[in-house]
């Protein structure tokens, strides 16, 4: 099958790779929480420039602050993986606020396997850990407790917890790694209903609600793909045969679907695959590879995926690897290179130290002018107490080409 292909990638020099998870797409650009620094950022999915704009100034941790975002009216809302506080956006002013979540020490709260919204005002946190699930309105910003909690119905031990949760009509669908019962939760009645799961112990990674049925991927691609209808509970199963399992690794890390069609990235594998939402047909799409291998962006560790109604992303942590875009209409493929340039990389680094932006101007040293061709605004009120760091060298090298 032909499927084409762009690739965009930083114009001028870059120095600094940084890929992503938490983002939100907004009049042509996607915002962004980096995933290896503390960065509030935007992509322009027009030129592939990413810019930096700010710290999220209350989170003490530098990476992993964000896994999710989701949208609410003009705000972005960052859901915390290391962070601490739920970070919300306002697109327009660029203004962060921070709303406190419970003790996470609590509640086991070190991670978010998913976040649904119902109602269009209610925020619902599922934990990765067993702790109680979160509803937060978020036009209040407050947080409602809730009824008939899913986690007492299931046998609490070390080792279980949340694999992934999915909305479904005004229900949420919970899978834990127990597999032993699907946990349907009524957001309207706050009541938790249960029905089997006949599969032994097969582990589920991923839930995905497309063409009335829930689908549940497997950890393992050995094991079958599971679609079952929502209203009369039939089941059908989907193999895939060898040859794709070889090429795109056996551990299903992230699926999505967009369209008629739900797309498989693979986790350190070399090929995409889509399953056909009401024909089950499966294809497997080679011709990515090959030419992603011609323009020297190798496919690794797809890890997450956000969309919108006309594309869909799949993310990765790891330096170095293209986002991957696929646009509906059209059926382009767009793949981004996710770096900042010697510009933006200063910025962030003078933001870390505590330099903030000013009227006073100082001139670069030789060894960055020749990168950056232009002048950097910053002020004298540098924290003196970070000697180390990597921002105080750069305010010295600054301080010394002025």
């Amino acid at each position: 099958m032909s499927i084409p292909m762009d690739f965009i990638k930083q114009s001028g020099e870059k120095k600094a790779d940084i890929p992503f998870f938490a983002c939100a797409e907004h009049d042509g650009k996607l915002y962004f929480s980096s995933w290896l620094i503390n960065g509030f950022c935007s992509l322009d999915l027009s030129s592939g420039q990413v810019f930096y704009y700010m710290r999220f100034e209350n989170e003490c941790e530098e990476q992993h602050l964000h896994a999710k975002a989701i949208t609410y009216k003009n705000e972005i809302w960052f859901i915390p993986c290391k962070g601490k506080y739920i970070s919300i956006v306002d697109i327009q002013t660029k203004e962060i606020t921070s709303m406190e979540l419970p003790d996470a020490d609590q509640y086991q709260y070190k991670f978010w396997t998913a976040a649904v919204v119902t109602n269009r005002k209610y925020l619902w946190l599922i934990p990765w850990k067993y702790g109680e699930l979160l509803k937060i309105n978020m036009e209040t910003k407050s947080i409602d407790h809730i009824q008939d909690n899913p986690v007492n119905y299931i046998h609490k031990t070390e080792e279980t917890y949340f694999v992934d949760a999915v909305k479904v009509k005004n229900d949420i669908w919970l899978f834990s790694q127990e597999a032993k019962e699907i946990y349907i939760y009524d957001t309207i009645e706050e009541k938790t209903r249960t029905i089997p799961w006949g599969h032994g112990k097969d582990r589920v990674n991923k839930l995905i609600y497309a063409g009335e049925a829930v689908w549940f991927f497997p950890t393992k691609l050995s094991s079958s793909i599971v679609k079952k209808d929502i209203f009369t509970g039939e089941e059908s199963c989907f193999a895939l045969p060898k040859e794709n399992l070889e090429k795109l690794s056996e551990r299903c890390y992230i699926a999505e679907y967009l369209g008629d069609w739900i797309w498989m990235a693979p986790f350190e594998g070399r090929n995409f695959i889509r399953i056909h939402i009401h024909s089950g047909k499966i294809e497997e799409i080679d011709e990515l590879h090959r030419k992603a291998c011609l323009s020297q962006y190798p496919y690794e560790r797809f890890q997450t995926a956000y969309k919108t109604e006309e594309r869909l992303f799949f993310l990765s942590d790891k330096e170095g690897t293209a986002m991957f875009c696929y646009h509906k209409d059209s059926g382009r493929v767009t793949f981004y290179e996710l770096s900042l340039s010697w510009k933006e990389y200063a910025k962030y680094l003078v933001i870390k130290a505590d330099c903030p932006l000013s009227e006073e101007t100082v001139r670069l040293p030789d060894f960055m002018q020749g990168m950056m061709q232009r002048k950097l605004i910053i002020s004298h009120s540098l924290n003196r107490n970070r000697i180390n760091s990597i921002g105080d060298r750069i305010w010295d090298a600054l301080r010394g080409g002025a």
